[in-house]
C-alpha cells in the first residue's frame, strides 16, 4: 500500500485516531466511510453521557428528537440499537455491522447529532469519523454526478424521471475486471457469464479476459469503479440498506455492461491490434454500441502524443462500424510542468472517438465546501531568484482556517527549526506572522496537526509543508486536536520547497498568499476544468479533449477483490478522481442519450415506438454529447505558472463543455426544440442548408455538426480527410457564424473576418448564443470531401420552429463583406470564391510579393491556426524592381522558414502551391517538420513552370511564431519537403554511382529480412502482442486516487 493509500486509510479508520489518543487499539470496530458523513459537531453539553460499566467499546448516538422512536425497531443483518442512555442516545454494542444499521436508519440524510465512543472507567473519546471531516470537502459522488449531467441542479433527474435510465442499452468496458458478485453487478437467478454470453444476466451479459486464456484479474478496483459510474444499480434486498445504497448506482442504472478483463492495474494488457483483439470481439458477442475506455499511453514530457496504431485502429473501426462510438479519457498530465499544452496521448487523439476531460462541479456536490484543493503563492522578494520566481500552485489542507482569510499582504518567509516542527519550535522570533516551511515527517505520531500546532503556537500566520516527494498530495487530519489548528495549513510541492528553503537560506524571502484570492473565491461556486485533466490541442492542431464530465473525487462501486463474498452494505463503495472517472460517467450519459432515439422520445419528448431511430450513428451521439455542453469559466492551475484562463468554447482545455443532458434530450412539455439530421451524405460542391425561425429565449441556439472521417496514413501530417464545413447565417442582419470561430462576422464589414473556415477538425459547432430573433439559416457544406460519399450527423437545439427552405432562401444576403470588396465573388449559396492572390472565408487574406534578390530574409509573425501568405514569380524576363521573380531558365527553387525568438513551443509550418492560394488541404507541397530551417526544394524538369507560386506560413501548435523566410534558386543536393496531391513537379537532384547504388540495395535488403523476422515473432508470440499502457487515471501521475 502506498504513502498515499495509508494516509487515507488513516483519516478513515476512526478507532486507529482514538487509540493513539488513549493508548491502546480498540477492537470491534469498523470506522471506515463515516468519514464521509457530514455530521455536525456538538457543544460538549449535548454529548450523551457514557454510562457505568459501559462495555469494553461502545459506540453511543445521538439522534435528532424526530427519530428518537426508531432506535426501538430497527435491526439489520442481526444487529440492532442497544440500551437506551439518554434522550434520544442508544448505545450500539461492539456489534460489527453498526455502521449498517446507521444508515439503515436513515441518519445519514437525516443527520446523526454526534457520536462518542466510551472506554472503560467512563472514559470518553470522541469518534474523529462522526465529526465534520474536511476530506469530504472534495468528495463528489455519483449521486451528485448524476445531479451534474442530467440537470445541473441539485437533487434534480429529469431523465431518469421520465424513463432515461439506459434501458435496453448495453455498455462495453474494457478495463482491469469487475468484482461482479458486488450487489451492484450481481444477479441472484443467473451466474455471471465468463467466456460466454447471457442476455438474461440483469447486469453483465458477457465477461471476458483478454487476452484469451488467462484467469480473471486478481485487482478488480479500478474497473469495478468505472462499471459502476456507468451502469451499477444495487439490488432490492433491504429496502432500508437499498436505499442508502443506490445512491452510487450508475448513470444508466439499467443499462447492461459488456465487461473486457485487460489485467491488474499494475500490469494492464492492451492488445497491439485494438480493431481484431478488442473492438471486433465487443461487437461479436453483442449489440454493445458504446465502449468506455478509461486507460491510455503514459505521455513522456517529450513526446508529441503521436498518432499511432491504436489511435489509427480506434478511428479506422469506426469508420467500418459507423453506430459504433468508443470513448476514451484524455488522460491527466494537464500538470505537466513542460508541457503547458498538447498533453493528450493516444488512443484518445483518435479523431472519430470522443475524448473525455475532466471537470470539477457544482458548489452544492462539495457538501457546503468552505475550501479548494489549490491556492496559490507568488515570490514578491527577491524578485528575481530561479526556481522560486513567480506564481505557485500551492494546495490546502482539510483542516485549519481557509487560507483566503488571510490579508494578501507581502510576508516573511521562514523555516521552521526543527525543521521537521514535530517539537515546539525555538525560533519565535522568526515565525511571528510568518509563513513558516516545515518538512514532511514519516510518523512516529508526528502528523500535520502537531506540525500546525507547532507552528501556531510560535505565531505562525500558515504552515507551509513542504512535501516528500514529487508534486502535492492531500493533506489530511486525525485525531482529537484537529480543531484546534486556527491556521491555514498549507502544502508545497518537494522541488519547490526546497528550493524556497534554500533561498531563505541566503536571506529575507517574501511571499504573497493567497494569491488571485478574487479568483480563489470565484471558483468555489462555479464548474471548473480539473486541474489535472489533460489538455490539448493534438499534435496536428486538433481540438481534444471534445467534452468534460465530472471527474473529481467519484463515489462509486468498490471491489473488495473477492469474488465469492456476494458483498452488500453501505460501505461498499470508494473514491478515485481522474479521467478516469469522467469517461463513464459520459459513457453512461451517452447511453441515456442512444436510448432516446432507440425508445422513439424523438422527436415528441415521450417515448414512442413508432419514431424509434434503431440505428443513431456515432456521429449523432458524439454530435449529441458536444452540443450539450454547459461552459467551464475561471482558470485552471498550470504548474509553476499559475492559474491560465480557461477559453470558451470550443478550447483546448474544456473542449466543448462538460455534458449536461437536459440541454439536449427535450421532454414533454419541451421548454426549447430539437432537429437532428442524421447519415446524410455529400461529396464536394455539395450544400444542404436548413431553415429555422428562432425566438428570444435564455436557452442559445445551437448547431454541432459531426462527421465519421476515414482513416489517415500512420505518418499523415493532417489527420482529416473529408472536410465539411458549418455555417450558420442571419437573414435579417447578415451576419454569419462559421464552425469553431466564436465571433460572428457582419455582412456590412463592421466586423471582419480575416480566418479560414476550420479545416482540421472533423468536429463543429456554432453557438449563436440566447435572445436570438428571426430566421436562420443553417447549412453544412462539402468543402472537400476525398472519400465519399461522407455521412455526417447536425444536431441543432434553441427554442425555433422549423420553416421550409424557401423561407430562408426568398431573403438571401449577400456574402460577408462582398467578398472584401471584390476580392473575389458570392456564390449562390452565400459563399465567397477567392480571386487567385487572395484567401480566408470573407477572401480577406492577401499575399505579398517576397521581396529583396534571391536568398533574402523576409521577417514577420503568425498567430496560432492563422496564416500568412507570400508570392514569386518565374517569368520570361525579369523586370526591375524590389519583387522577387526568377527567369524562365531557373531549374530549381528553395523555400525555407525558421523560428526567431524564444517561444519553445512554436511551429510554422511551410505549405506551397502553384496558381493558387495553399491550404491545409489542397497544397501541393508542405512540410510540417519541427526542425527548422524546415525546406521545400520545386525541383524543374528540367526548369520551372512559368507563373506564380504562393508560399504560405500557417501557425502550428502552440504558441505564436516570429519567423524568418528566405526564397533561393540555390537548391542544393537533396530535395526536402512533402509532396501532397496535385503536385505537377517534384524531384530529387542528388546523383549516386554505381557502387553506392549496390550498398544502398544491399542494406535495404537486410533491412526487410530483419523487419520480416520481428513480424513473424510479434505473429507467433501471443503474449507480445499486447502493451501496457497507462490508466487514464490520476493515481498513475501522482496525484490522488
Amino acid at each position: 500500500m502506498g504513502r498515499r493509500a495509508r494516509r487515507r486509510s488513516l483519516a478513515a479508520i476512526v478507532v486507529l485516531a482514538c487509540a493513539v489518543r488513549a493508548g491502546w487499539l480498540l477492537p470491534g470496530l469498523e470506522h471506515a466511510h463515516l468519514r464521509d458523513w457530514d455530521v455536525p459537531r456538538p457543544s460538549r453539553s449535548s454529548r450523551p453521557p457514557c454510562r457505568p460499566n459501559a462495555p469494553r467499546v461502545a459506540v453511543v448516538v445521538k439522534m435528532p428528537a424526530d427519530t428518537e422512536h426508531m432506535g426501538r425497531s430497527v435491526s439489520h443483518g442481526g444487529c440492532s440499537l442497544g440500551e437506551y442512555v439518554a434522550p434520544n442516545a442508544f448505545v450500539v454494542g461492539q456489534c460489527p455491522q453498526w455502521k449498517a444499521l446507521i444508515v439503515a436508519m436513515g441518519l445519514v440524510d437525516r443527520g446523526i447529532a454526534h457520536a462518542v465512543i466510551c472506554l472503560p472507567e467512563r472514559r470518553t473519546i470522541e469518534s474523529e469519523a462522526a465529526t465534520k471531516s474536511n476530506e469530504t470537502r472534495f468528495r463528489t459522488l455519483n449521486l451528485y454526478s448524476k445531479y451534474i449531467t442530467q440537470s445541473g441542479a441539485h437533487r434534480t433527474v429529469p431523465m431518469w424521471d421520465q424513463g432515461l435510465t439506459g434501458s435496453g442499452q448495453i455498455v462495453a468496458v474494457a478495463d482491469t475486471g469487475l468484482d461482479h458478485d458486488l450487489c451492484y453487478f450481481h444477479d441472484p437467478n443467473h451466474p455471471t457469464p465468463i467466456e460466454n454470453v447471457n442476455l438474461d444476466h440483469r447486469k453483465v451479459v458477457v465477461y471476458r479476459v483478454l487476452p484469451r486464456g488467462l484467469p480473471p484479474s486478481p485487482d478488480t478496483r479500478h474497473g469495478t469503479h468505472t462499471a459502476g459510474s456507468v451502469a451499477g444499480e444495487v439490488l432490492h434486498i433491504d429496502q432500508l440498506v437499498s436505499s442508502q445504497m443506490s445512491r452510487f448506482n450508475g448513470m444508466a442504472k439499467h443499462a447492461r455492461l459488456a465487461v473486457y478483463d485487460l489485467g491488474p492495474k499494475s500490469n494492464i494488457r492492451i492488445p497491439g491490434n485494438l480493431y481484431k483483439d478488442l473492438y471486433e470481439i465487443i461487437v461479436a458477442d453483442t449489440d454493445a454500441k458504446i465502449s468506455s475506455n478509461s486507460w491510455g499511453a503514459p505521455l513522456e514530457v517529450d513526446s508529441d502524443g503521436i498518432y499511432d496504431q491504436y489511435a489509427l485502429a480506434t478511428d479506422k473501426f469506426v469508420w467500418d462500424h459507423q453506430d459504433f462510438l468508443i470513448l476514451f479519457g484524455a488522460g491527466n498530465w494537464g500538470l505537466t510542468a513542460s508541457r503547458p499544452s498538447s498533453t493528450i496521448g493516444t488512443p484518445a487523439i483518435a479523431k472519430n472517438a470522443l475524448t473525455v476531460g475532466s471537470a470539477t462541479s457544482y458548489a452544492e456536490s462539495f457538501r457546503d465546501a468552505h475550501v479548494i484543493p489549490h491556492a496559490f503563492l507568488q515570490v514578491v522578494e527577491p524578485l528575481q531568484r530561479p526556481g522560486v520566481t513567480g506564481l505557485h500552485s500551492i494546495i490546502q489542507a482539510t483542516f485549519g482556517s481557509d487560507v483566503l482569510g488571510l490579508e494578501p499582504i507581502p510576508r516573511p518567509v521562514c523555516a521552521a527549526d526543527p525543521f521537521d516542527a514535530c517539537t515546539p519550535l525555538v525560533n519565535t522570533n522568526d515565525t511571528r506572522n510568518a509563513l513558516v516551511l516545515v518538512g514532511a515527517s514519516s510518523g512516529g505520531g508526528c502528523n500535520a496537526v502537531v506540525k500546525a500546532l507547532h507552528v501556531q503556537q510560535a505565531a505562525g500566520a500558515a504552515i507551509l509543508i513542504v512535501a516528500s516527494h514529487e508534486g502535492n498530495e492531500p493533506i489530511t487530519g486525525i485525531g482529537l486536536d484537529v480543531e484546534s489548528v486556527t491556521i491555514p495549513v498549507l502544502g508545497i510541492d518537494r522541488d519547490l520547497g526546497r528550493n524556497l528553503q534554500s533561498v531563505v537560506e541566503l536571506g529575507p524571502v517574501k511571499v504573497l498568499v493567497p494569491a488571485y484570492d478574487a479568483s480563489l473565491k470565484e471558483k468555489r461556486n462555479l464548474g471548473y476544468v480539473s486541474d489535472f485533466s489533460s489538455r490539448g490541442p493534438t499534435f496536428d492542431g486538433r481540438i481534444k479533449p471534445d467534452i468534460l464530465a465530472p471527474g473529481e473525487y467519484i463515489m462509486s462501486a468498490k471491489s473488495d477483490m473477492n469474488l465469492n463474498s456476494f458483498q452488500c452494505d453501505p460501505t461498499q463503495y470508494s473514491s478515485m478522481k481522474g479521467t478516469s472517472m469522467a469517461t463513464p460517467i459520459a459513457a453512461g450519459n451517452v447511453a441515456q442519450i442512444r436510448q432516446y432515439f432507440v425508445d422513439g422520445y424523438y422527436p415528441s419528448g415521450r417515448a414512442n415506438p413508432a419514431d424509434a431511430i434503431r440505428s443513431p450513428s456515432a456521429a449523432l451521439l458524439k454530435a449529441m454529447a458536444i452540443n450539450s455542453g454547459v461552459t467551464m469559466t475561471g482558470w485552471v492551475v498550470s504548474l509553476n505558472a499559475g492559474p491560465v484562463n480557461v477559453d470558451p468554447p470550443p478550447s483546448m482545455l474544456q473542449g466543448y463543455g462538460r455534458m449536461q443532458l437536459d440541454r439536449i434530450l427535450p421532454l414533454a412539455p419541451a421548454a426549447f426544440q430539437l432537429v437532428i439530421s442524421d447519415n446524410r451524405s455529400m461529396v464536394t460542391g455539395d450544400h444542404h442548408h436548413f431553415c429555422f425561425r428562432v425566438r428570444p429565449s435564455d436557452r442559445p441556439f445551437k448547431a454541432s455538426l459531426v462527421w465519421t472521417d476515414p482513416p489517415p496514413d500512420l505518418d499523415a501530417d493532417y489527420l482529416l480527410i473529408n472536410n465539411l464545413d458549418l455555417i450558420v447565417t442571419s437573414i435579417p442582419t447578415g451576419a454569419l457564424w462559421i464552425g469553431n470561430f466564436r465571433d460572428s462576422i457582419i455582412a456590412d464589414n463592421s466586423t471582419r473576418l480575416h480566418t479560414f473556415m476550420d479545416a482540421m477538425n472533423n468536429v463543429e459547432q456554432v453557438d449563436v448564443g440566447p435572445d436570438q430573433d428571426g430566421l436562420f439559416d443553417v447549412m453544412v457544406s462539402g468543402t472537400h470531401v476525398v472519400v465519399g460519399p461522407q455521412p455526417y450527423a447536425l444536431v441543432v437545439t434553441g427554442t425555433f420552429d422549423l420553416e421550409p427552405l424557401s423561407s430562408c432562401r426568398s431573403t438571401r444576403t449577400v456574402c460577408p463583406d462582398n467578398c472584401s470588396q471584390g476580392q473575389g465573388f458570392c456564390t449562390a449559396d452565400g459563399l465567397c470564391q477567392c480571386h487567385a492572390g487572395f484567401a480566408g472565408f470573407d477572401c480577406s487574406y492577401a499575399s505579398t510579393s517576397v521581396k529583396g534578390r534571391p536568398g533574402a530574409i523576409q521577417t514577420s509573425r503568425v498567430d496560432v491556426g492563422q496564416w500568412q501568405f507570400y508570392h514569386f514569380d518565374v517569368v520570361d524576363q525579369v523586370a526591375p524592381g524590389d519583387d522577387l521573380a526568377f527567369g524562365s531558365q531557373t531549374t530549381c527553387v528553395l523555400v525555407a522558414v525558421s523560428t526567431t525568438g524564444s517561444a519553445p513551443n512554436a511551429d510554422p509550418e511551410l505549405f506551397l502551391s502553384f496558381g493558387e492560394m495553399p491550404s491545409l488541404t489542397t497544397a501541393q507541397w508542405s512540410n510540417r517538420s519541427r526542425t527548422f530551417p524546415s525546406t521545400i526544394v520545386v525541383q524543374g524538369t528540367p526548369t520551372l513552370h512559368l507563373g506564380r507560386y504562393y508560399i504560405g506560413v500557417h501557425g502550428g501548435c502552440c504558441q505564436p511564431a516570429s519567423f524568418q523566410l528566405t526564397v533561393s534558386d540555390s537548391c542544393g543536393p537533396m530535395v526536402t519537403g512533402l509532396r501532397q496531391a496535385g503536385a505537377e513537379l517534384f524531384k530529387g537532384t542528388a546523383t549516386l554511382s554505381v557502387g553506392q547504388v549496390v550498398v544502398i540495395v544491399m542494406l535495404v535488403t537486410a533491412i526487410v529480412a530483419a523487419i520480416a523476422v520481428i513480424i513473424v515473432r510479434l505473429l507467433i508470440e501471443q503474449p507480445n502482442k499486447y502493451r501496457q499502457i497507462q490508466l487514464a487515471h490520476p493515481a498513475t501521475t501522482g496525484l490522488d486516487g
